[in-house]
């Protein structure tokens, strides 16, 4: 028993020793004499570039407002919940709608076509490809409240049916 016991162990070293990852660990020699010397060893520590952002899910404006009216939708975050990019640098989100030339416009599907407005809480309007929020190095997180308003037809009656269109946010690097 005391040799299968032996054996197993040393199966069991043998085992450790092929399946173990190896590592080289090379020492910095230093000879000295009676004067004093020095020596110099690398300090490494690496930060990966990452960030996480979010944007509403729709922007509703609901039915029926008539004619020549301005409806506003309010309380649509965009937010930065992390931002690690470079010195220097800034993360920087920007709007474009789906009309012509990324006009903030929706369609029923046929010609008849609405103009909205987007706004970040700036004294302005977006324009079309206009930054949205800014976060710059060494800021974790950063949120906009953004505010939608429809302008209704100015024709003599609202045009009939399911306007849609879409908004597309871009997210960029880009120098402070």
């Amino acid at each position: 028993m005391k040799n299968f016991k032996n054996l197993l162990l040393a199966g069991a070293t043998a085992l450790a020793a092929v399946v173990a990852p190896t590592m080289n660990v090379f020492a910095q020699e230093v000879t000295g004499t009676t004067e004093p010397t020095s020596a110099t060893t690398d300090v490494k520590y690496l930060v990966e570039d990452s960030y996480k952002w979010s944007i509403h899910p729709e922007i509703d404006f609901g039915k029926n407002a008539g004619i020549n009216q301005h409806v506003a939708k309010e309380g649509n975050n965009v937010q930065v919940t992390e931002n690690i990019i470079p010195e220097g640098k800034k993360l920087n989100i920007k709007v474009a709608g789906s009309g012509d030339a990324g006009a903030f416009t929706i369609t029923n599907g046929g010609t008849e076509v609405l103009a909205y407005h987007a706004n970040n809480g700036g004294a302005e309007d977006i324009a079309v490809n206009g930054d949205v929020l800014n976060v710059n190095s060494g800021t974790n997180t950063g949120a906009t409240t953004m505010k939608f308003t429809l302008d209704t037809t100015t024709k003599a009656a609202e045009v009939a049916g399911h306007y849609n269109g879409t908004l597309t946010y871009t997210a960029s690097i880009i120098n402070q």
